[in-house]
């Protein structure tokens, strides 16, 4: 995954998101947040993602880069 080009289609104060292909999106968290951080953002998802519907599947945390992120389903 490391070396693979990705399309940026959203930037915001935390994070960046690349599309992976039609069903994949990462959001990969800017340089310097923690990996603990970013860990308590994937399992709150992850919680809520258990209670209510509609909510954009997980599948793999990573660190790439000295930068940490999740890949999940894409919404469209």
């Amino acid at each position: 995954m490391k070396n693979k080009k990705r399309h940026k289609i959203a930037e915001g104060n935390t994070a960046e998101i690349f599309e992976i292909d039609e069903k994949k999106i990462l959001k990969l968290f800017k340089t310097g947040y923690s990996k603990n951080a970013v860990l308590h953002e994937y399992d709150n998802h992850y919680m809520v993602s258990r209670v209510m519907e509609n909510i954009p599947e997980l599948f793999e945390f990573i660190e790439e880069n000295q930068r940490f992120g999740f890949i999940m389903e894409k919404i469209l």
